[in-house]
Parts: structure tokens; C-alpha cells; sequence
């Protein structure tokens, strides 16, 4: 049984599971050096599955096409770890489902750095938080 994170309550990386950053092209490489040596850091297996970047010209995006629909080999080695760092945006996906049904968590990280400073918690957020908890 896994342990639940004391300070949000949410089931945390535990050493000996395995993790993969899914990436696009050269999109969040940032991202997936922080998440790989987090991932390290905590015990983990940790691998990057790097897809191709978007055939497409004007390198747009949208929201479920990861590139992965035509990588069913990829998907099936997604299903078979515990954890997904997912920063190509799988949302809504039928791989996120098949994903997530296989039992593996995915945590998407898409947002751009300085929103994500915004959004780190203060001590009195996480003492209102907790009190309306209890």
C-alpha cells in the first residue's frame, strides 16, 4: 500500500517505482531535467520518452494530441509504470484514459514557469487550507 503525503494528501513518488517525463520535440526540457532528477532524488526509476515534435509548420498544439496515437508500443510502456510527468498535454486523450485505467498516475505539467511562482503556497494559505480541511 502506498503512503499518502502528510502536507496535501495526494500519493506521493516512493523509492522503487518508476517514473517517465513525457515530452514533445524540444518543448518543456527544463521541466523534464527538474521532474528527472526530483524523480532520482526520491528513489525512483526515472527514464524521458522524448516524442517528435508536431509535423505541422506553425508548430501549434492542441488540446489530447500528444503524438502518441500512432504510438501504441509508447502507450503500452506508459501504462506499465507508476507515474507519467506528462508536459505534451495528453488532457482528454484516449492514451490518457488507457493510461490512467492501466492504474498509472499522471501529473501534467504544461504551465509556464512564472505562473507556477504564482501559484506556490504561503503559510497562511496552507493554515486556511487545512483548517477547512478540518
Amino acid at each position: 500500500m502506498r503512503s499518502v503525503c502528510s502536507s496535501c494528501g495526494c500519493l506521493g513518488v516512493h523509492e522503487g517505482e518508476t517514473v517517465v517525463v513525457l515530452t514533445r520535440g524540444a518543448d518543456r526540457a527544463e521541466y523534464a531535467d527538474a521532474f528527472l532528477w526530483a524523480a532520482q532524488q526520491l528513489g525512483a526509476g526515472v527514464y524521458h520518452l522524448r516524442l517528435p515534435p508536431p509535423a505541422s509548420a506553425g508548430g501549434a498544439w492542441a488540446v489530447g494530441d500528444s503524438g502518441l496515437g500512432s504510438l501504441p508500443l509508447a502507450v503500452d510502456a506508459l501504462k506499465a509504470v507508476d507515474m507519467v510527468v506528462d508536459c505534451t498535454f495528453l488532457l482528454f486523450s484516449p492514451e490518457q484514459f488507457a493510461i490512467q485505467a492501466a492504474g498509472t498516475r499522471i501529473l501534467t505539467a504544461v504551465e509556464p514557469p512564472e505562473l507556477l511562482a504564482r501559484l506556490m503556497p504561503t503559510t497562511g494559505l496552507r493554515e486556511r487550507d487545512r483548517a477547512g480541511l478540518r
